[in-house]
Parts: C-alpha cells; structure tokens; sequence
C-alpha cells in the first residue's frame, strides 16, 4: 500500500512545493484552479504541495513605502490589545472585562459615591452602639442615634444584665458605675423601634451592631428590631481601594482611620457611640462630597457604556 503522505524531500524531488515555498523561494504562485499534487507530513501537521511546473510568476517584490511601515508599526504595537468600552482608550487584553483598570477603578469609586449620597437623600439616621464585648453573649451598654445634620434622636447609657468585663472598660472607658442608674435596653426598646421605623440605618461595621441589638433584646424576650441597615465600613473600603491579598478582599478600614483619611474632626472620646456616630457621618459626608465634577465626567462615560451595550444588544 503506497504511503499517504510525502516526506518534504521526497516532495522537493519532484519539484512539488508549498505555496509557502513557491512564494519564498522563486516568486512564484500557484495559477487558478491549479489543483494540489500532494500532501506532506512535517511531524506534526500536514501541507499540500503544487506542481512548479504549473505555477505563475508573481509580481516583483517591492518594499514596502514609509506609510506602510508606519502603519505596520503601529499595527504590531497593538497586538496584544483591546478598546475599553468607556474611554475608548487601550489597554492589555490580560486584563478581563470590557473596561480598563483605569474606569474600573473610577466606578468603584463613583458606585461608593452615589451611594452615600443616596443614604443623604434619604435621610438615613446614624447608628452606633458600645458594648460588653465582642461574643455571643455581648450586650449593650452604649447607644446613640442622629440624623443628618448630627442632632441625636437618642443618646443614652444601658444599664447590662451582666457586669461590664475591664477589658471592654479599657476601650470606651464606659464603667459598672456609670450604668448603675441608666435605663435598660427593655426601657428603651419602644423608643428606639420609633426612631428606625422606615429609616435607612447607616452603621461603621454593621454586622457587628445588628447582631449586638439582636442578642441584647433576646435577653429581655423581645422581638429582634427589623433595621434596614447599610454598612459604611464595606463602603468606605470600597471607596478607599486598598485590596487586603489574604481575605481577597478590600481591606476593611477602622472608622478612626477612615476619618483621618477623610479629614474628620470630632470633639469627644473615640468608641462613645456619640462620637463614633459623627465620625460616620463625617465620612459619608465627605465620600458624597468627593471630587464632584470629576465623578461627573464618570457618571456620564457610564452613560455612554450601557448605550454601546444596548446598540450592540439590540443590533442598532
């Protein structure tokens, strides 16, 4: 049984070559409706061979003129590169999505931004709580909430069930004397209900105090609060923007960092729910307020964004 495949000698033997080779090696093509003569196995892959015999001569070669070397120039520069959908600009096909780092990253920072305002125009309440400790079994001992000019809707010590532990002394400086006389959380629970009735509750670290609401009124039997709580703290990360490599995350920033970040100034002690109420406020404050007519320029590219998307969707 004869073999099926040339071998590249056996092939250049007969004169019989690749259009690669005809090309290369004597300028030469092959001629309409030249039919192949064989095919050649290279150890990997196959090619069909032509008949020189039958071949036409090619133009000359010319070299090519300096527009063409500019436009081939500019042509191998852009491999490897695609157009962002926002600014129309390129940048590296490595990176995933349709948009560059660069309005990647100016989203994530108007996303925060819009979303504080959004917490303003709604007129959400701020609310922060200090407590017997971090566990299962923490209480409060601190509560206060304001609105969005800073005035405080409730303000108040909590007398706990239990005693307050010194390491928990150590941080807000709240004693067992101190609470010895202040109401407890069943005293304040109606009050505190008015107060978040259809509000937006905005919390540094919300997870925490919701579920420190939640623990301290289970101790009285009483119905954990509905909050419809939002967290600064998840936030104010996103918009800061620096990534924490062992969480896969954004790193969560401490709400005193945050507000030096953001030139927060607050009279009062740190970790007083006072206190801590006006540095939130103070940092959504100054995210909505951020760098306004940049955030402009954004808000409008993304416009643009999602008209490419529904004329590419729609076929327009």
């Amino acid at each position: 049984m004869a073999n099926k495949y040339l071998s590249p000698s056996e092939a250049a033997a007969k004169n019989w070559y690749s259009k690669h080779e005809l090309k290369i090696k004597f300028r030469l093509k092959p001629a309409k409706n030249q039919r192949i003569v064989g095919t050649v196995w290279q150890g990997q892959g196959t090619y069909y061979v032509y008949d020189k015999a039958q071949c036409i001569t090619m133009r000359p070669y010319r070299a090519p003129t300096e527009k063409q070397r500019e436009a081939l120039t500019v042509g191998r520069s852009l491999i490897g590169t695609k157009i962002c959908f926002q600014c129309q600009k390129r940048f590296s096909a490595e990176w995933r999505g349709k948009i560059c780092p660069d309005c990647k990253d100016k989203n994530r920072v108007l996303d925060c931004i819009e979303k504080a305002n959004a917490w303003i125009k709604a007129e959400a309440v701020i609310l922060d709580t200090e407590t017997t400790g971090l566990g299962s079994d923490a209480e409060i001992v601190e509560i206060c909430l304001i609105d969005g000019a800073g005035i405080p809707l409730l303000n108040t010590l909590i007398k706990p069930t239990k005693y307050i532990p010194d390491d928990a002394i150590a941080i807000h400086g709240i004693t067992n004397d101190m609470v010895a006389t202040a109401p407890t959380w069943a005293d304040i629970y109606d009050h505190f209900l008015s107060l978040i009735t259809d509000k937006t509750v905005v919390i540094y670290n919300a997870d925490f105090d919701v579920r420190i609401v939640n623990q301290t009124s289970k101790k009285y039997d009483l119905v954990s609060p509905q909050i419809k709580s939002v967290c600064a703290m998840a936030m104010y990360s996103h918009f800061w923007g620096e990534w924490d490599y062992r969480r896969d995350n954004w790193h969560w920033q401490k709400l005193s960092d945050a507000a030096k970040q953001q030139g927060v100034r607050v009279e009062g002690n740190a970790h007083r729910a006072l206190a801590d109420c006006l540095m939130t406020l103070g940092v959504v404050n100054a995210v909505a307020a951020s760098d306004k007519n940049q955030n402009e320029k954004i808000r409008l590219s993304k416009e643009y964004l999602h008209e490419i998307y529904y004329l590419v969707l729609f076929d327009c």
